[in-house]
């Protein structure tokens, strides 16, 4: 897999990870040529449990392992007088 082939969209409260693979082989014998290709698609959609900071996230492909940092939105706590 390589990281060309993976596409990461982040909707509301969910990404959304697509990744594109194709694979080729090829076997050589004295009487044949054998060649094969496989396509395919997968799609996964992971809801998060808080809204994020959209502009501040971030994804590495590294070693075959995608690693995506979402920060979280800190909601501030407005704190009210007692009269």
């Amino acid at each position: 897999m390589k990281k060309e082939n993976i596409e990461l969209g982040i909707a509301g409260e969910s990404i959304d990870i697509i990744a594109k693979f194709e694979e080729e082989s090829e076997d050589e014998d004295i009487n044949y040529i054998q060649k094969e290709r496989s396509y395919g698609e997968t799609k996964r959609t992971i809801k998060l449990p808080s809204e994020i900071k959209v502009k501040e996230a971030s994804a590495k492909f590294q070693d075959s392992v995608l690693t995506i940092k979402l920060p979280k939105i800190e909601k501030e706590v407005h704190k009210i007088d007692i009269n």
